[in-house]
This record gives structure tokens, sequence and C-alpha cells, in this order.
């Protein structure tokens, strides 16, 4: 589906290392565009620095893996509406689950807390998703020396016809995985009969 001139789009990148303790250290980068560009353009107009670092850390941190934690170094082109805002971000916690001789490790670790805006089985209203959007993630994670990758999650691809679409990837190559994530939608109206599908759509991702 194609994105019109008003949509949002949020690029995503995480570089992590991983200990043999289970820790991870790195670095993160977020660009948006769009609508989130302008929220956060808005948003430094009412405040300093240090409480907008603060408000977009904790935005972003519901959406993380339970015990990543990621905070906000500084921002790029947040006065600027003819460039793209950054912001570049420091990574650091716990990641994954210790079973006997294996760790499972989550890799779309941006969206892993998100929850579900659909849940109720039934819709009586419309529904106005507000503005186009487009995500793109990528995680790059090193492993410890002596760790090995023994599976990663096969290539997934959801669709919602004319309305949206999800896509995600992981690639193991020696100690490095990498997992990539995109999801677009770019119709933001759907009327109550539209529902079921819309959920259904939800509900895959």
């Amino acid at each position: 589906p194609g994105i019109g001139y008003n949509e949002t789009f949020i690029q995503r990148v995480a570089d992590i290392t991983l200990a043999p303790d289970g820790t991870v250290t790195g670095n993160a980068t977020i660009v948006c565009t769009g609508q989130r560009a302008l929220h956060w353009r808005q948003r430094a107009l009412e405040g300093d620095q240090v409480a907008l670092k603060k408000e977009f850390d904790e935005q972003l941190q519901p959406d993380l893996t339970p015990g990543l934690l990621i905070q906000t170094d500084h921002f790029l082109g947040l006065d600027s509406e003819d460039s793209n805002l950054m912001v570049r971000m420091k990574v650091s916690g716990s990641l994954g689950t210790a079973t006997g001789k294996r760790v499972f490790l989550p890799l779309s670790i941006f969206s892993a807390g998100a929850n579900d805006p659909f849940a109720s089985s039934r819709r009586e209203e419309p529904i106005d998703l507000h503005y186009p959007f487009a995500e793109h993630d990528v995680v790059t994670l090193h492993l410890p020396p002596g760790f090995q990758v023994e599976s990663v999650p096969g290539d997934s691809k959801v669709d919602l016809p004319q309305a949206a679409v999800y896509v995600s990837k992981a690639k193991a190559d020696g100690q490095t995985v990498t997992f990539t994530r995109d999801y677009i939608m770019a119709n933001i109206l759907f009327g109550a009969a539209d529902y079921n599908k819309l959920k259904g759509f939800y509900d895959d991702v």
C-alpha cells in the first residue's frame, strides 16, 4: 500500500551486545518524520531538554522487551522542520530467558511489550487511526564467545489487503543475529463492519 504526504515514518535501529550473564549493552537510533516528529518538536517548545528526554523514554519504555532499558542521550534536528528528527539512545539491562543450556532471546525488542489495541471481540463505532504510518526496525545482536545460534524465527508476513502489511525476518551469521521488521498502515479509516478484519490483522501481528 502507498503512504501519503502526511504519513509518519519511524526507523528504529539497535546494535546490542549480549554478555554471558544475560545483560546487554549497546546503542539505538530512532528517526521520526511526519506527525510523530511534529509532536516531539511541539513538546520541545513547552519544556527543557531534560524533561523532553524523560518523556520520550517514558513513552517508549512500555513497548520494550521486559528487562531492557533505553535512555535518550541526545536529539538531532529537533529545531529544524527541514530535517528528520533523530534520537540517539543508550541500551542496557537484561535480555532473554535461560532454560538449562539454552537462552531464549526476543528479537523484536522495540515492540515486544506492545498491547493489542483491539482486544474487544465486537465494535459498534468506526475506527480512526489518525494518520498513516510506516515502521522499520533493525536489531543487530552480538553473542558472547562460546554461544551459538540454534535457531531463529521464520520469516513472517501478514496482509490486510489495500490497507496494511507486516513483514519480519531474522538471520544468523556466526555470532551475530539480525532481525528486521517492517509495518505499514496505509489506510486509517475503518467502518464497524470491517472491525473483524482489522482485529484479525492486529491479532496476527
